[in-house]
C-alpha cells in the first residue's frame, strides 16, 4: 500500500507503477490521501492503517480496511466476491499516531500526547473512549487480551486492563550502568512474557509478568549506539536483532548465551537506515527492511555461511535503479504483503500456496534463474577481461580466435539453438529446475571472455538501438492521467445564482463582503445530489432573492483555488456566510437540513429575522405555543452604547442554533423593557433564560459567554416533551437510539415548511404535555390549555388569512389555468419569461421555457367547472381547496412551471404559438391593502412597507403552502379521556416523536401504514414497542379523543398487534402451469387453514443468501406431487409481511407443511438436515394421509410396478377379510357361550 497525495509526473513514478504490475501478479494497490503511519492486522482479513494528511490545521485519521478476498482465499478458488480494499470503519485522533494496536477492549493508539483507547460499538465510526496516559510520548505498546502493556522505557512501562480499567507499574530494569539511553524500541507478548527491545543496545529484556521480574536478557554483544529492531516468533522461542549497521543476529530463546546466526546485510549509501525485522507468522522466514528501498524475505532456518533470500520486493524504486539481490538467489515460494511509511516496512506476511502451485512456480523460477545466471556471467566476463594485462595470453588469444573460427561459428549456433530452448520452456513453463554451481559459472565465463571481442561491436549497436527504441517510447507516450475537462457553466445564464464555476475563491469572497446574507453552494458538477439541488437552489432564489446573494462554486475542478482550500467530504455543501460588523470578513453556517427549496426558504426565512421581540408576557407566551422552547436575553438598548454588551454573541448564537434546528423547535427572543425583564426574572448578571415546557434553566458566563458556548449549552439542556425526527436519508442509527428508549408514539403527519402552525402535531405536544405533567404542575397545564386553543382558532385564522389575500390569491389562480382556451388547444405551449437586458426594447423579453405539457385525460367539462368565475369561488370561502383542486388539472410539468414562476417579481407571463407571444402585465397589486378614511396621526414610509412586505409574504407562504400540501386541519373538539400523568404509572414511559410524512412516506409504508386513505390527508398515529418486537396503528381519524383513547389502551394492553400485510401476488394458476402461490399475512391463515388442502408454506426473505436456492427446490417436489389433488405450494416473505408469534421462526428459509385435516399437526423441516428435493419429498410423503401416499406411489410407478401394486393389494385385501371372518367366527363363539351364562344370572 502505497501513500501518496498528488499524481506526479515524474517518469520513475510511472516506470515503477507499470514495473509492480509486470512483477507481482497479485499486486494490489489502495489509494490513501496521505501518509501511513503505521498500520497492523486486527486479524487475518481486517488492516488498521493510521493516515496523516499535511493540511492546515494537519488531519490525522484511523481507517479500519477489509483485506481483498483474493489475498486471503486459496490460489484455486477462482473468482472471489471481493477483490478491492473495503472501508469497514474511521475516526479522527488527536495526533498523529506512530504504533497502532488491536485489544479485545478496542484499538489503543499511541503518539506525541499520549496513548488513546478508540472503539466504534455498533457504529462505523471510530470515536474516542478514553486516554489511558497523557505521561508518555509515542510509547511502544504490547497486548494480550484486555491488556496492554506500554512505555518508553523500561523503567516507566505499566500494563492497564482495559475491562477493568485497572493500571500497575512493571519493574522491568536492566540495572546495568550503560552511557546509552534505555528507550524501548519494540515490545511483544509471548505466552505471558513480555520481550523488551532497547533500541541503542541491542539488547532484549524477558519479563516475566507472573514472577514480577526479568528473567532473561538477550544481547547481540556490549554494543551501544545505532539503531536496533527486534521481533520474536509466535512461539517464543527464535528472538532476532536488527541493526542500523546491517547487523543481524538470530537468537534460541531456551539458549541465548550464543547466537544461532549472525551476519551483515547489504546496505545502501545515502538513505536513512531505520531497521525494521518481521518473523513471519508460519514457516521459518523473516523479512527485513529499513536499509534501502527493498524488503527482503530471509529463511533463517537454512543458513549455510551466508543468508539467502528467498524474496526481494523491489517495487518501490525507480525506473532507472539496479535490483540488489543481496548474494543470493531469488526463489519465490509465496506471497508477502506488506506496508511502509516511504520506506520503513511495517508488516510482513507470507501466505503459504497450494503444493501444486508451489510448484509450478518452483518450475517457472528455474527458468528464471537460467536467464539471469547468463546475464550474471557475461558481467563477470566483462569484469575479468580488464584484470587480463598480459599482452602474451592476449595474443595467444588472437591467435586461437582465428584458427578456430569455424568452431566459434558451431558454437554461435549452439547458443541460438539454447536460446530457443529456453524460450521454449518459458512459454511451455515444464523446463525442470537446473542447479547452477561455481564450476558452471567459471566455464561460462570463460567461453564468453572468448567471443567477447568479436561481438564487441555488435553488442555495442544492439544496444545504442534499444536504447534509442526506449527514447521514442518515452517521448512519444501520453499521459497516463487525462487531464480535467475544461469548467462549463453549471447554473443557466440567466439564473439569479450566481455560478463561479472555475472555482474563484477570491472573487467570491469578494461578492460575499458585499451582502450581509449570502447563501453558498459548494458543489461537483457530476454529483447526482448536487445536479438535484441546482433547480432547487433556484426556487429558493426566486423568492429571496431580493435580501439574499446566492451563489455556487465548483470545488471539485482539478486545479482550482475551491479545490485546493476546501476539502469537502460529501457534495453538496451549502453553507450561510453572515458578514461581521466590520465588513471584512464572513462567518460561515452550515446548513444540515433536506435539500428541497421549502426548507432552504425557511431556513432563510430564519436566517433573516433570528430574533423575535417580547414585549410582554402575552408574546412569550405565544412563542410558547409555537415552539418547544424559548431561549430569552435581555438586553437594554437605551443605554446609549450602538450595541448593548453580549448582544453580539446571543444573535450569533441564535444563527449558530440553526445549524442543528431544522425543524424551528427553538425560539431566540430579546427582551429590551427592563420592566419586562424584571417580571420575567431577567437580570444585567443573568440576562440568559432558556424556558422549557416544565422548567426555565438560567445561563452562567463563569466559563465563556461567546455564541458557541451559548448554542452548545441550550442543546445540551434543551429537553422536548414532543419533537420532530429528522431522518438524514442515509444509513444512521436515529431511529434505533430513539426506539431503544422503550415505546414510542410517531406521528407521521406533513412538515410544510411555508406554515407557521402544525395542528396535528400540536396536538401531538398538548397530549404529551398531559401524560408526562406527573406532578399536576399548573405551569403545564396552563400550557397545554393554551395549545388547545390554539388548535380551536386556527381553522378561524386561516380563513381570516385567506380573506385577506383574496386579491392576491385570485391573481395567482388566473395564472395557473391562464385560459381555458389556451389548455385545450394542442398548439399552444405555455411557457414564462425572465429578465434579460433586451427586456425593454422592442424585441422583447426572450422566452426561456417551453415544457408545459397539455392535459390529455381531461375532459372539456371537467376544465368548465375548474376555470369558471373565480369570484364566485372566492366569495364561496373555499379559494384553498381550489388552489389544491385546479393543480390536479395541469401535468407535472405544468405544476412544476406554477412553482417556477414568481409573479410578485412583477414579470409577465406569455403563451406563445407560432413563435409568436402575447404578454399580460400583472397590473393589480395584490396587496394593496384597504385603508380607513379617518386614518390619523403621521405616517411612516418604512413602517408601511415592512407591513406590506410582511402580508405579501403571509400571502406568498399561504399560496405556496397550499401548493405544497394542503393543511391539515383536524375536526371539531370532542370530551376525550384524561391521560395526565399516565406517564407515570406504568414503568415503559412513551416518547413522542413527528416525522413528516411528505419526506418519509417509506418509513410509514414500512410499517404498514396507506396515508393515501387517512383523514387529515397523510397523517397517522403509531406506537412502536422495539422490546415486544411490535408496532400498533391508529385505525380512526386522529383527533385528541382518539388520539388519547389510543394511549390508554395501549397502556392497558387492550390494543392488537398490528401485521404488515405485502402485496398479493398471482392468486389464479392454470392446469398446464406449475405455480408457486404468494400468501400474505391477511390470506395466510385462511389459505393454510382450509379444511381437506395440504399447504406446504415456505418462508423467506429479501435479506436472505440461502433462501434464493429455495425456490427451484419447491418448484423441483412441486413437478414431483403436480398429480396429487389437494396439495398447495405456497412461499411468504417475510420482509414484508409480519405474522403471528406461533408463526415466526429465528431461521430461514423454513418450510413448514399443513396438513390435510388435522391442522394442529403441522410439522416444520428441520433445519439442521440438508435441503434437497429428496429430503423435502420424504418430509413431504411423511405428514401426507395413506390415500395420498399411495397415489403418490402409483404415480411414480411403471406400468409393472402398478400391475404388482395391484397384485399385492388384491392378496391383502384377502388376506384381511380371511382375517375378518375368523374374528367374526370367534366373537359368535363367546356370544353364544355368554348367553347361557347370563341367562343364568338373571
Amino acid at each position: 500500500m502505497e501513500a501518496f497525495d498528488s499524481f506526479s509526473d515524474d517518469e520513475s513514478d510511472d516506470e515503477w507503477f507499470l514495473q509492480s504490475i509486470r512483477r507481482y501478479e497479485d499486486l494490489l494497490m489502495y489509494k490513501v490521501q496521505g501518509k501511513v503511519t503505521c498500520m497492523t492486522f486486527m486479524d487475518p482479513n481486517t488492516l488498521l492503517v493510521a493516515i496523516s494528511r499535511g493540511e492546515v490545521p494537519e488531519v490525522h485519521e484511523l481507517w479500519e480496511l477489509r483485506v481483498p478476498d483474493k489475498l486471503v482465499t486459496c490460489g484455486s478458488a477462482g473468482l472471489v466476491r471481493n477483490r478491492d480494499f473495503t472501508q469497514v470503519a474511521a475516526g479522527y485522533t488527536k495526533t498523529s499516531i506512530c504504533q497502532v494496536l488491536w485489544t479485545c477492549g478496542g484499538v489503543v493508539c499511541s503518539g506525541p500526547m499520549g496513548v488513546h483507547l478508540y472503539s466504534k460499538e455498533k457504529s462505523d465510526v471510530m470515536s474516542l473512549v478514553k486516554d489511558i496516559r497523557s505521561d508518555v510520548k509515542n510509547a511502544s505498546m504490547a497486548g494480550s487480551g484486555f491488556t496492554v502493556y506500554l512505555g518508553e522505557k523500561p523503567t516507566n512501562i505499566t500494563s492497564t486492563n482495559l475491562g477493568s480499567s485497572t493500571t500497575k507499574n512493571l519493574s522491568v530494569e536492566s540495572k546495568e550502568a550503560s552511557s546509552c539511553t534505555d528507550t524501548i524500541s519494540k515490545m511483544s507478548v509471548i505466552n505471558d512474557n513480555l520481550f523488551v527491545g532497547l533500541k541503542e543496545r541491542g539488547k532484549v529484556l524477558v519479563y516475566d509478568s507472573k514472577a514480577g521480574q526479568v528473567i532473561q536478557k538477550i544481547k547481540y554483544g556490549e554494543v551501544c549506539g545505532g539503531s536496533w529492531s527486534m521481533d520474536v516468533s509466535q512461539d517464543g522461542s527464535t528472538v532476532v536483532l536488527a541493526a542500523s549497521s546491517g547487523a543481524i543476529s538470530i537468537h534460541d530463546k531456551r539458549n541465548c548465551t550464543q547466537p544461532l546466526f549472525t551476519s551483515i546485510a547489504d546496505t545502501e549509501s545515502g538513505l536513512q537506515k531505520n531497521p525494521d525485522v518481521r518473523i513471519s507468522p508460519a514457516g521459518s522466514h523473516l523479512s527485513l527492511s529499513g536499509y534501502g528501498i527493498s524488503v527482503l524475505v530471509l529463511d533463517y532456518q537454512q543458513f549455510e555461511g551466508t543468508s539467502k533470500n528467498v524474496f526481494v520486493h523491489d517495487g518501490h524504486r525507480g525506473a532507472g535503479e539496479e535490483i540488489s539481490n543481496g548474494g543470493g538467489g531469488m526463489e519465490e515460494e509465496g506471497v508477502t504483503s506488506h506496508e511502509t511509511d516511504n520506506k520503513v516496512a511495517q508488516e510482513t506476511i507470507l501466505k503459504e500456496e497450494e503444493p501444486q502451485k508451489v510448484q509450478k512456480e518452483e518450475e517457472e523460477d528455474s527458468v528464471v534463474e537460467v536467464v539471469e545466471q547468463q546475464e550474471s556471467d557475461k558481467k563477470v566476463a566483462q569484469e575479468t577481461i580488464p584484470k587480463e594485462e598480459e599482452p602474451q595470453e592476449v595474443q595467444q588469444q588472437k591467435e586461437e580466435e582465428e584458427e578456430d573460427s569455424v568452431v566459434k561459428q558451431q558454437q554461435k549456433e549452439e547458443e541460438e539453438e539454447e536460446d530457443s530452448v529456453v524460450e521454449q520452456q518459458l512459454q511451455e513453463e515444464e523446463a525442470p529446475k537446473l542447479v547452477i554451481n561455481r564450476t558452471t559459472t567459471t566455464l561460462l565465463a570463460s567461453l564468453l571472455a572468448l567471443v567477447y571481442q568479436r561481438d564487441k561491436i555488435m553488442l555495442f549497436c544492439k544496444v545504442s538501438f534499444v536504447l534509442l527504441a526506449l527514447v521514442i517510447i518515452v517521448q512519444s507516450r501520453g499521459p497516463i492521467i487525462r487531464r480535467a475537462s475544461p469548467s462549463q457553466p453549471f447554473f443557466p445564464r440567466h439564473s439569479l445564482v450566481t455560478d463561479f464555476y472555475t472555482g474563484d475563491v477570491h472573487a467570491l469572497t469578494d461578492r460575499l463582503l458585499a451582502s450581509d446574507l449570502s447563501l453558498v453552494v459548494y458543489y461537483a458538477p457530476w454529483d447526482r445530489d448536487s445536479q438535484l439541488l441546482r433547480w432547487e437552489l433556484e426556487k429558493a432564489a426566486r423568492y429571496h432573492h431580493e435580501q439574499i446573494y446566492f451563489a455556487a462554486i465548483n470545488c471539485w475542478q482539478p486545479g482550482s483555488e475551491c479545490k485546493s482550500r476546501y476539502k469537502i467530504r460529501t457534495y453538496p455543501a451549502v453553507v450561510l456566510h453572515v458578514r461581521s460588523s466590520s465588513g471584512l470578513e464572513t462567518r460561515a453556517l452550515a446548513y444540515g437540513g433536506p435539500l428541497a427549496a421549502p426548507h432552504l426558504i425557511r431556513f432563510l426565512a430564519r436566517a433573516l429575522h433570528p430574533l423575535s421581540h417580547v414585549a410582554s408576557y402575552t408574546d412569550l407566551a405565544r412563542l410558547q405555543m409555537e415552539h418547544n422552547a424559548v431561549v430569552l436575553g435581555f438586553y437594554n438598548f437605551a443605554s446609549g452604547q450602538q450595541l448593548p454588551r453580549g448582544f453580539t454573541s446571543f444573535y450569533l448564537g441564535s444563527l449558530r442554533a440553526m445549524q442543528t434546528d431544522n425543524a424551528n423547535s427553538v425560539a431566540w427572543a430579546v427582551v429590551t423593557n427592563p420592566r419586562v425583564a424584571t417580571a420575567l426574572s431577567l437580570n444585567v448578571t443573568h440576562p440568559i433564560h432558556l424556558v422549557l415546557w416544565n422548567s426555565t434553566l438560567v445561563f452562567t458566563t463563569a466559563k465563556s459567554s461567546g455564541s458557541e458556548a451559548i448554542s452548545q449549552w441550550v442543546n445540551k439542556r434543551l429537553a422536548e416533551s414532543a419533537s420532530w425526527l429528522h431522518l438524514p436519508g442515509m444509513k444512521s442509527f436515529s431511529v434505533d437510539k430513539l426506539l431503544q428508549k422503550g415505546p414510542t408514539l410517531m406521528l407521521f403527519t406533513p412538515d410544510n415548511p411555508y406554515h407557521r402552525a402544525n395542528d396535528p402535531f400540536t396536538l401531538l405536544r398538548e397530549v404529551s404535555l398531559e401524560y408526562n405533567n406527573c406532578n399536576q404542575s399548573g405551569r403545564v397545564s396552563n400550557l397545554a390549555r393554551y395549545l388547545s386553543s390554539a388548535r380551536t382558532s386556527g381553522r378561524r385564522q386561516l380563513r381570516n388569512a385567506e380573506k385577506m389575500c383574496r386579491r392576491y390569491i385570485q391573481n395567482q389562480l388566473h395564472l395557473l389555468h391562464l385560459s381555458r382556451q389556451q389548455l385545450l388547444n394542442e398548439d399552444e405551449i405555455c411557457c414564462r419569461t425572465l429578465p434579460s437586458s433586451n427586456a425593454g426594447t422592442p424585441d422583447g423579453p426572450s422566452n426561456v421555457c417551453d415544457v408545459c405539457a397539455h392535459p390529455v385525460t381531461k375532459e372539456e367539462s371537467l376544465l368548465d367547472g375548474y376555470c369558471s368565475d373565480l369570484g364566485a369561488r372566492g366569495e364561496a370561502g373555499g379559494l384553498l381547496q381550489h388552489v389544491n383542486s385546479l393543480m390536479t388539472v395541469f401535468s407535472d410539468s405544468c405544476r412544476e412551471l406554477v412553482l417556477q414562476y414568481s409573479p410578485w417579481e412583477q414579470y409577465p407571463v406569455c403563451c406563445q404559438r407560432n413563435n409568436t407571444y402575447h404578454t399580460r402585465q400583472i397590473t393589480d397589486d395584490p396587496l394593496k391593502l384597504k385603508r380607513e378614511e379617518d386614518e390619523t396621526g403621521q405616517r411612516d414610509d418604512l413602517i408601511e412597507k415592512m407591513v406590506a412586505m410582511a402580508a405579501e409574504d403571509q400571502c406568498k407562504r399561504l399560496f405556496h403552502g397550499s401548493l405544497l400540501a394542503p393543511s391539515a386541519l383536524l375536526k371539531d373538539q370532542h370530551p376525550s379521556p384524561d391521560v395526565v400523568g399516565l406517564g407515570c404509572k406504568t414503568n415503559r414511559t412513551m416518547s413522542f416523536i413527528a416525522v413528516d410524512s411528505l419526506r418519509h412516506k417509506d418509513v410509514a409504508e414500512k410499517l404498514g401504514v396507506n396515508l393515501t386513505t387517512r383523514e387529515p390527508p397523510n397523517t397517522v398515529a403509531v406506537i412502536v414497542d422495539s422490546q415486544k418486537e411490535s408496532h400498533f396503528i391508529l385505525d380512526a381519524s386522529l383527533s385528541k379523543q382518539t388520539l388519547a383513547n389510543f394511549i390508554i389502551d395501549y397502556t392497558k394492553g387492550h390494543v392488537d398487534r398490528t401485521l404488515v400485510s405485502g402485496k398479493e401476488g398471482m392468486t389464479s394458476c392454470e392446469d398446464s402451469q406449475l405455480c408457486i402461490r404468494e400468501l400474505t399475512s391477511e390470506n395466510y391463515l385462511r389459505v393454510t387453514q382450509q379444511p381437506g388442502e395440504m399447504v406446504v408454506v415456505l418462508h423467506h426473505s429479501g435479506n436472505c443468501a440461502a433462501c434464493s436456492s429455495m425456490g427451484h427446490l419447491m418448484l423441483m417436489t412441486a413437478h414431483a406431487a403436480r398429480h396429487l389433488p389437494n396439495v398447495t405450494f405456497a412461499r411468504i416473505n417475510l420482509l414484508y409481511n409480519t405474522l403471528p408469534w406461533h408463526l415466526t421462526f429465528h431461521t430461514l428459509p423454513t418450510i413448514i407443511v399443513h396438513p390435510h385435516f388435522r391442522k394442529e399437526d403441522s410439522q416444520v423441516l428441520d433445519s439442521s438436515q440438508a435441503l434437497t428435493p429428496a429430503s423435502l419429498l420424504t418430509f413431504l410423503v411423511s405428514n401426507m394421509e395413506p390415500r395420498h401416499r399411495l397415489a403418490l406411489a402409483l404415480d411414480m410407478c411403471s406400468e409393472e410396478c402398478r400391475t404388482l401394486v395391484l397384485q399385492q393389494a388384491m392378496l391383502a385385501t384377502s388376506h384381511l377379510h380371511h382375517s375378518i371372518n375368523q374374528a367374526t367366527n370367534r366373537l359368535h363363539h363367546i356370544l353364544a357361550q355368554l348367553v347361557p351364562i347370563m341367562m343364568e344370572l338373571l
